[in-house]
């Protein structure tokens, strides 16, 4: 079947403008306009449909066709033996949703690869940082070349995750295998190495509880409440737009001060890109530690503390965390950054402080990881503040030792 030159313009709200059931299909030079009718938008409609492609395919080709906010969606698109998918020339004049994803309505096909997608020549215009391109949400590949362009300018194939949803809801554990590669470069679901999956709503501390050593935690979007890390060798990674608020936790600085994540005598503790607000309530910490603790500390973001990361959580012969790695995280409007760190191995690189009364403090016993052996205390101090950005903050490093 081959359709070429029409103008198509639903009348009704509709989710399927065209709906693709036969294996071989073409589809060019044609324009598919939003739907006015229903909404009554004329200049700002808002309803759209999509060109919807479902079951098994085998050669498709949809070319030099305009799209305003309608989608190419792919629905059980099992690849046949001569399956070649190909998304060469069209132009997305606007994005309502995104402009090319795998979905599916159909019973259990989730473990199931869906026939790669491949994307060449298009124009993606009126695109924003926030606007998805692709929903790779299914087990199966989308391949954009350098040819694609977006707003004009050629596709950046370093810059453009923030242009992928791969939120594939209730069934990511059968869906880790969708990816997206542009040019060359190669774009993973982020559920690909979670063992527990915390959503909106669910505790973070329950996940922990029913986790074993070696899991991987994923958090996805929502505000949580602290918690606290027992278990050795556990790693918890947020999606974009997790906060923790802190929380009471027993065991800390005279029990008064509330924290966001406390690393309780646990080791090989991996956080990744958590927002921890204190809400600048009085003795907050954003991640402290007890007992035998280490911990590395990558991507995070610590606003309205007392504390951004107190090593110490305990009188010191309690103990503390004994090896903290902090690395591109931000810390702002707290009075400290990192403290507590006596007897700690610490090692702090390429982190942001801003609006804080001191940066760094080094307590008695501190190993600075970075300078060459038989550094001074001045030279490691010296070694902290290049390798770390200090913006209105009173003292960058105090040396307390």
């Amino acid at each position: 079947v081959i359709i070429d030159g029409f103008t198509i313009q639903p009348k009704v709200q509709v989710n399927k403008t065209i709906e693709v059931i036969a294996e071989d299909f073409t589809i060019k030079n044609c324009r598919f306009t939003p739907n006015t009718i229903v909404t009554g938008e004329n200049e700002n409609p808002t309803g759209g449909g999509s060109l919807y492609f479902s079951s098994a395919k085998g050669n498709i080709l949809v070319k030099g066709n305009t799209f305003d906010r309608n989608t190419v969606a792919f629905d059980n698109a099992y690849p046949t033996a001569s399956a070649s998918i190909n998304i060469v020339d069209n132009t997305w004049e606007n994005i309502r949703g995104y402009a090319l994803g795998n979905v599916s309505w159909g019973a259990n096909p989730y473990t199931t690869q869906y026939a790669d997608v491949n994307i060449s020549g298009n124009s993606f215009n009126n695109i924003t940082e926030n606007t998805y391109i692709i929903a790779a949400r299914m087990n199966g590949t989308f391949v954009l070349d350098a040819n694609n362009k977006i707003n004009g300018v050629a596709i950046n194939k370093n810059d453009f995750n923030k242009h992928i949803y791969f939120n594939n809801l209730l069934y990511w554990f059968d869906c880790k295998e969708n990816k997206v590669i542009v040019d060359g470069v190669t774009y993973e679901s982020p559920y690909r190495d979670a063992d527990i999956y915390v959503k909106s709503g669910q505790s973070i501390q329950d996940a922990i509880t029913a986790a074993s050593p070696g899991d991987t935690i994923l958090v996805g979007t929502g505000t949580y409440s602290g918690f606290k890390v027992a278990k050795d060798n556990i790693t918890l990674k947020a999606l974009d737009g997790v906060t923790i608020t802190t929380v009471n936790q027993p065991g800390t600085v005279g029990g008064a001060g509330d924290v966001g994540i406390l690393i309780d005598n646990a080791q090989g503790v991996v956080l990744d890109g958590f927002t921890i607000d204190g809400e600048s309530k009085a003795g907050s910490m954003g991640i402290s530690g007890y007992g035998t603790a280490e911990v590395s500390i990558n991507n995070l973001t610590l606003n309205n503390l007392t504390r951004g990361i107190y090593a110490n959580a305990a009188s010191p012969s309690a103990g503390t965390i004994v090896t903290l790695t902090v690395q591109n995280s931000t810390f702002t409007d707290c009075t400290v950054g990192i403290g507590g760190t006596e007897n700690t191995v610490l090692s702090a690189s390429n982190n942001t402080f801003t609006n804080i009364e001191e940066g760094i403090g080094l307590g008695v016993g501190v190993t600075i990881v970075g300078p060459e052996d038989g550094a001074t205390n001045e030279q490691e101090v010296q070694y902290l503040e290049a390798n770390n950005q200090f913006n209105n903050v009173t003292q960058n490093v105090g040396d307390y030792r």
